[in-house]
């Protein structure tokens, strides 16, 4: 997937970032009691979700990044 306008929005518990993708869809990761979600806001639609090994509830974005590969989500930052 590709991402543009990316944007911490929270850097404490739960962390959230936000962005949009080539569609110019919101998307955004949120992470919280070691559970994280990458949604597509516009679509209302979970892309990916489950246990996230790298934090209960602040993370960085390199751990967004491992994570997402890890579950077949590739992101690139355009």
């Amino acid at each position: 997937m590709n991402i543009k306008d990316l944007e911490q929005t929270c850097g404490g518990c739960p962390t959230v970032f936000e962005w949009k993708n080539n569609k110019e869809h919101s998307i955004y990761f949120h992470l919280r009691n070691g559970y994280a979600r990458i949604i597509n806001e516009t679509k209302n639609k979970t892309i990916i979700q489950g246990t996230f090994p790298y934090g209960d509830g602040v993370c960085s974005w390199e751990e967004v990044v491992k994570w997402a590969d890890e579950n077949q989500l590739h992101l690139n930052v355009v």
